[in-house]
């Protein structure tokens, strides 16, 4: 096994503009054929390993909140929520908790209880009804 570390960029994409200059046919195609790619990958994670739909759930769950909000939890240090986010971005990117290539599996870079404190940081950890606390 091996830990995500090291820097993973973010980048926000804007397509405000671009977007307005479609027009109302290639809006719909461009919309539904990410609709359906989204729901037919959702397979991906089934194929790939036992425990990959449920992190799946799990991170989808805990992104539905603002990056700011999540980053100024109470507890959690910048580098642990960087290490939690590249571990994210990598499960996201491999659709899976293993490598695209050899693989083989990659953990957070970071101990279970930290990982485990990143997630019931959340806001909605503790509110009873939460699509998060349905998840977690």
């Amino acid at each position: 096994m091996t830990h995500i570390g090291g820097k993973i960029s973010f980048q926000a994409l804007d397509f405000a503009e671009s977007w307005k200059m479609l027009d109302t046919k290639e809006k719909n195609y461009a919309y539904f054929m990410s609709k359906a790619s989204w729901a037919g990958s959702k397979i991906l994670f089934h194929e790939l390993s036992y425990e990959s739909p449920a992190l799946c759930c799990l991170l989808l769950a805990f992104f539905q909140q603002d990056f700011e909000t999540l980053e100024s939890s109470p507890g959690i240090t910048k580098k642990e929520f960087i290490a939690f986010k590249n571990y994210a971005a990598g499960f996201f990117s491999n659709f899976s908790n293993y490598t695209s290539f050899g693989h083989s599996k990659f953990t957070p870079a970071m101990s279970q209880d930290r990982f485990e404190a990143i997630l019931q940081s959340h806001p909605d950890s503790q509110k009873e009804g939460s699509l998060y606390r349905q998840v977690f």
